[in-house]
């Protein structure tokens, strides 16, 4: 016999129904238990990171401008999902390999101008609204890190918006939090940078291919990001 299956929720709780449509019955199936006081907390922390949270793409590149390591990754911070939703959808890694390469010029200019390897937010692409910090090392290998904040659609009549505080790590890309929090996190890749080099199966130039190298960078990610 036809029949269909729905469940319905509440912020008392919700149920599991099925409905016969030859009959015009339907019947519970399953109850659940109601969501508590904290864990209504930390489900609207959850759904309003999906209205202002962050992406990531972040980018090792050699002295001879070529790429020696990619990582694309989200917001992880305040119970955020870790995955990135860039605005260019399918063809935001070119995008965002243009946009970052674009940026090395301004690079080069910059590095001249302060004895620090911390160079901080160095270029905007408008159209996104993403922002391209950078971190040199002595040998002029460059961290790039695209960051671009996602803002969802307009919902509904009468639906929430977003109150996540604008000085937010996954909502400001230029909040004097966030940029403190990238510093960390390339100062701590910049370590992972130096063991790498010293490896003596590593050859100067080439990928880094290591799961182990991705593995502690997308870790730090999650810690600082």
């Amino acid at each position: 016999m036809p029949r269909l299956s729905f469940r319905t929720t509440s912020s008392l709780g919700g149920c599991h129904c099925q409905y016969f449509p030859s009959r015009g019955v339907q019947r519970v199936v399953h109850s659940y238990k109601p969501r508590t006081l904290a864990s209504q907390g930390s489900y609207a922390i959850s759904a309003l990171l999906q209205i202002a949270g962050m992406s990531y793409y972040f980018v090792i590149i050699s002295p001879a401008d070529s790429p020696l390591f990619e990582l694309t990754f989200g917001t992880s911070k305040a119970g955020g999902d870790g995955i990135a939703r860039f605005k260019n959808g399918e063809t935001s890694r070119y995008m965002n390999q243009f946009v970052v390469h674009a940026a090395i010029d301004i690079v080069e200019e910059a590095q001249w101008l302060t004895p620090n390897m911390w160079l901080k937010v160095i270029d905007h692409y408008a159209p996104t609204n993403s922002h391209i910090s950078c971190f040199i090392t002595g040998t002029n290998v460059r961290f790039m890190l695209l960051h671009q904040p996602l803002t969802g659609p307009a919902g509904p009549a009468g639906s929430r918006t977003s109150t996540v505080p604008s000085s937010s790590i996954p909502h400001n890309p230029t909040s004097p939090q966030t940029e403190e929090a990238i510093r960390q996190f390339m100062t701590e890749v910049f370590e992972l940078w130096t063991k790498t080099l010293m490896n003596p199966f590593y050859r100067i130039g080439d990928q880094v291919k290591s799961g182990v190298f991705r593995a502690r960078v997308t870790a730090t990610a999650r810690k600082w990001l």
